[in-house]
């Protein structure tokens, strides 16, 4: 197809005014199949799009990259318990002590939270949170994956507990290659006691 005006389709302009919504990922589902279906066949739009794209990435590059200050997660943490009360909170720390998550636990649901793990490469690998037991040669049981974005938010990381919280000793999160939970932790980067939990 020509970059020449006078040979673009009569609706041309129609699709003009979405290239920029396309390179922000901000088209409503209507919007974006149709321009999905333009865009290989339209080389004044592929230009547009690469133009935005390439000046977004030029916004992002200039932003700098702050981590939020700690009482953030405070709040956080806060706003969590506030909200269930008879909440259990589980610090995780990594293998120098310091805080890097937490697990709240409420009834059967939990959810992780995460206070400086590192960013994961979504489709490469992932992080799944473990329950261990009491017991001399209780296996560890796989609880939940999650990742962790370039914010420090986790995605994902609800699910439910499985047992009575009392018979869990802690909890531990492992580090992960590819997508899938396997039967055992790989490599272990946090954990935390459950408090006051017998055995």
């Amino acid at each position: 197809m020509s970059n020449n005006p006078s040979t673009l389709p009569d609706d041309h302009e129609s699709f003009a005014e979405l290239a920029a919504g396309w390179a922000l990922y901000a088209l409503d589902a209507q919007d974006r199949a149709a321009f999905a279906l333009h865009l290989p066949i339209c080389p004044p739009c592929q230009e547009a799009v690469a133009e935005f794209t390439e000046a977004i990435s030029g916004f992002a590059a200039q932003i700098p990259d702050v981590a939020p200050p700690p009482q953030v997660w405070e709040r956080i943490r806060a706003v969590a318990l506030e909200s269930a009360p008879d909440a259990t909170s589980v610090r995780l720390a990594s293998s120098d002590g310091s805080t890097v998550g937490r697990v709240l636990v409420h009834g059967q649901h939990l959810q992780v939270l995460a206070e400086g793990l590192p960013r994961n490469r979504v489709r490469k690998a992932t992080y799944v949170l473990w329950s261990l037991p009491h017991g001399e040669g209780a296996p560890p049981r796989a609880l939940t994956p999650f990742d962790v974005d370039e914010r420090g938010a986790v995605i994902g990381g609800a699910g439910e507990l499985g047992a009575e919280l009392a018979s869990i000793s802690a909890f531990a999160v492992s580090f992960e290659r590819g997508r899938v939970m396997p039967k055992a932790p790989s490599k272990v980067v946090a954990s935390g006691a459950v408090a006051g939990s017998g055995g």
